[in-house]
C-alpha cells in the first residue's frame, strides 16, 4: 500500500500548468506550420477567390489556436481548483493498492470528499521531477508531489501507474 498526504499550495498548480503549456507548444508547433503550409498550397491554386478564401480561412484559425494557447491554462487551473482534492490549503490523503485508488480531502471544517478509483478509470497519468499528475477525467487531474509519501516510493507507485494504463496513457517528463 502506497500512501501520499498532500496539502498543495501555489508551486503544485504551477507545476501542472507548466506541463499543461509544454503539451501545447507540442500541438501548437504542429498545427501552425501545417496551416501556414495549407495557406500557400491554396494560395498558388488558378482560382484567385479561393485561394484568397483559404488565406482568410487559415488567419482564423491561427488566431483561434493562439486564442487557445492563452486560455486553455487558464481553464486548466480554474477546474482544478474547483475539485477538493486540487483545493489549496486542503489535506488529502491518497492511498494505492494493486487495483484501487483510494481519496479523502480534509479541511478545518472536517472531511470534504472520500473517493475510491479502480485504477482502470484513470484517462492518463503524467510523472515529473517533483510530482504525479493522475487524470480521472481529460480535464482535471490529481496532483501529488514526490515529498509527500509517507510509505511507499515514487517508484512503487510509478510501477502501480504503469500496471493500469497503456504506455501511451502513461507520460514521464524530465529526467529518468
Amino acid at each position: 500500500m502506497i500512501e501520499v498526504i498532500t496539502k498543495l499550495d501555489e508551486s503544485a498548480q504551477t507545476a501542472m500548468s507548466r506541463v499543461t503549456l509544454r503539451r501545447l507548444v507540442v500541438m501548437y508547433a504542429v498545427l501552425i506550420p501545417l496551416l501556414v503550409l495549407l495557406g500557400f498550397l491554396f494560395y498558388f491554386t488558378a482560382d484567385e477567390g479561393l485561394g484568397i478564401l483559404m488565406w482568410c480561412l487559415s488567419a482564423f484559425f491561427l488566431l483561434f489556436y493562439l486564442l487557445m494557447y492563452w486560455l486553455t491554462p487558464k481553464f486548466a487551473v480554474a477546474a482544478a481548483k474547483q475539485n477538493p482534492a486540487m483545493r489549496l490549503g486542503i489535506t488529502n490523503y491518497f492511498s494505492f493498492d494493486n487495483a484501487y485508488l483510494y481519496m479523502r480531502s480534509v479541511s478545518g471544517t472536517g472531511v470534504d470528499s472520500v473517493s475510491t478509483l479502480p485504477g482502470s478509470v484513470l484517462a492518463k497519468a503524467m510523472e515529473t521531477q517533483t510530482h504525479f499528475f493522475l487524470y480521472p477525467n481529460l480535464v482535471t487531474a490529481y496532483i501529488l508531489p514526490k515529498k509527500d509519501f509517507v510509505s511507499g516510493t515514487p517508484d512503487g507507485l510509478r510501477a502501480i501507474l504503469q500496471s493500469w494504463l497503456p504506455p501511451k496513457k502513461y507520460k514521464r517528463y524530465g529526467k529518468k
